[in-house]
């Protein structure tokens, strides 16, 4: 048992740069397995004129498009002690590895009240447990925050590919924290009958562990890894009978972010032969071969835009973005994997009372914002 204040730093059981297949060999290592492939400024704002649209665009655009170079690295490290619902990966001297810990700290640096973890003075500190279990080795590729279907697929299952193309999920199977069932599909549409092993325990010892910096914030900075693995899961299904299919993503009745006036907007496109889909409600299954055979996806900024991926390269994606929770992720994504994207910038928040009252009451309620409807079919109709 130790105590030790968290310092989140740099991977502290880095060698310098190896190959990757040399990482099966070693207990602790480092190696680079896909660079970065970033627009860069200048690339970006030629990349992204003419995709821009809405009152609110050309001021987004200057202020949002900030794409980063951060590469994709595979970390080996052992013993280690891990919580698999936070992601993080702790060593005996109680140091916090930082592509591990990053996507936790940023929002929330305060870290206790995670399992084995209080305050202590002005200090979090780790308690390694009595009892825990223990595991030989393990490929790690959970995120925190992998709850959200887009940071599961781009983050953890970019990762997991990386993993696995290194040949170290052979002796090192993948661990994660409980699935929900459309992880666990997620998984097969991906990775086939990859097994995973799922433990409840908050904190598990690990004698060897391997993870993927993708788990760091991957979705902000997609690089062929993203191409890759939406390849594999395009993959799993036949030539598309059709792709002409035109759909609009709804995110249905999640309180979040409101679109105020969604039923407008709704009949707008369907007047135009848009199919109205709430992805939520399908199984991962269905939701790709769904996006399989769209010719163009409409859709509010979300988790579920994440589908889009799926569509064959040279398709049409347009994002209608508010104003205050704008940012490329999916530009970057579409970018990566050969879709024609594009955005719709929008006043938000609106007034609070535009606002359903019941949308108001449920958890997680945050804004609401209107989209102007004449605006949004002429950006469409050039497209």
């Amino acid at each position: 048992m130790f105590k030790s204040a968290l310092l989140p730093k740099d991977e502290i059981l880095c060698l310098p740069g190896i190959a990757p297949e040399a990482l099966n060999s070693l207990r602790a290592g480092w190696a680079q397995v896909e660079p970065a492939d970033p627009l860069g400024e200048s690339g970006v704002d030629a990349w992204v004129t003419g995709r821009i649209g809405g009152e609110r665009g050309k001021t987004w655009q200057r202020l949002r498009f900030r794409p980063s170079t951060a590469p994709s690295s595979i970390y080996r490290a052992g013993p280690v002690w891990h919580l698999p619902r936070a992601g993080l990966v702790i060593t005996d001297q109680g140091e916090l590895l930082t592509d591990s810990a990053s996507k936790r700290v940023s929002p929330q640096p305060a870290l206790a009240g995670l399992p084995g973890i209080e305050r202590v003075g002005d200090a979090d500190v780790f308690t390694a447990p009595v009892r825990a279990p223990t595991i030989d080795g393990a490929s790690l590729f959970v995120p925190y925050g992998g709850f959200n279907y887009g940071h599961f697929f781009i983050d953890g299952l970019s990762g997991l590919l990386a993993l696995q193309e290194a040949g170290l999920t052979r002796d090192l199977p993948p661990l994660a924290p409980p699935l929900r069932p459309w992880q666990r599909g997620l998984i097969r549409l991906a990775f086939g009958d990859l097994a995973v092993r799922e433990v409840k325990a908050g904190v598990v010892r690990l004698e060897n562990a391997a993870y993927s910096s993708n788990i760091n914030h991957f979705l902000h900075h997609p690089n062929a890894l993203l191409a890759r693995l939406v390849a594999q899961v395009r993959s799993r299904f036949p030539p598309a009978p059709r792709r002409d299919r035109k759909l609009f993503l709804s995110r249905g009745n999640y309180s979040m972010r409101i679109m105020v006036n969604a039923r407008e907007v709704e009949a707008a496109l369907a007047a135009r032969g848009f199919e109205i889909v709430e992805p939520h409600r399908l199984s991962p299954q269905d939701q790709a071969s769904l996006l399989t055979q769209a010719r163009i996806v409409v859709g509010p900024t979300g988790a579920g835009m994440t589908n889009a991926l799926f569509m064959a390269p040279g398709a049409t994606v347009l994002e209608i973005q508010p104003e205050n929770f704008s940012s490329f992720w999916l530009g970057a994504g579409c970018h990566a994997v050969g879709l024609d994207w594009h955005a719709f910038v929008v006043a938000s928040p609106a007034p609070e009372t535009e606002s359903p009252w019941l949308a108001r009451q449920r958890r997680g309620f945050a804004f609401g914002y209107r989209v102007p409807v004449d605006g949004l079919m002429r950006f469409l109709d050039r497209l």
